[in-house]
C-alpha cells in the first residue's frame, strides 16, 4: 500500500473528522499551486473567509450588495451610486 493512500485513515484517528476535507482541499490546493497549474488564476467568491487564498476577487453579484447598502447624503451622490449600480450589471 502507498503511504499517501493510508494518510487520511492514519488521519482520521487523530484528527476532527470536520478537519479532514480542508485538510484534503489544502493539500490539492497546495500540490496545484506547487505544479504551477493555476497560472493567473483568479478565486471569485462571495468574500467568505475559506475562498481568501491567492489571487482573489470579489463576485459582482455580492460586490453590488455592498453598494446597495450606501446612503448617498446627496442628490449627486445618489445619481454616482445609481450609476455605479447600474454599470456594475452591465458589465
Amino acid at each position: 500500500m502507498r503511504s499517501s493512500s493510508i494518510w487520511p485513515a492514519r488521519a482520521s484517528i487523530i484528527l476532527d473528522r470536520q478537519l479532514l476535507r480542508p485538510l484534503g482541499e489544502a493539500a490539492i490546493w497546495g500540490a496545484i499551486r506547487h505544479h504551477g497549474l493555476l497560472g493567473r488564476t483568479v478565486i471569485v467568491s462571495d468574500d467568505a473567509g475559506q475562498f481568501r487564498v491567492a489571487n482573489h476577487a470579489l463576485c459582482w453579484v455580492h460586490a453590488e450588495r455592498l453598494l446597495q447598502k450606501l446612503m448617498p447624503a446627496t442628490p449627486k451622490q445618489e445619481r454616482l451610486v445609481t450609476t455605479t449600480r447600474d454599470l456594475v450589471w452591465r458589465f
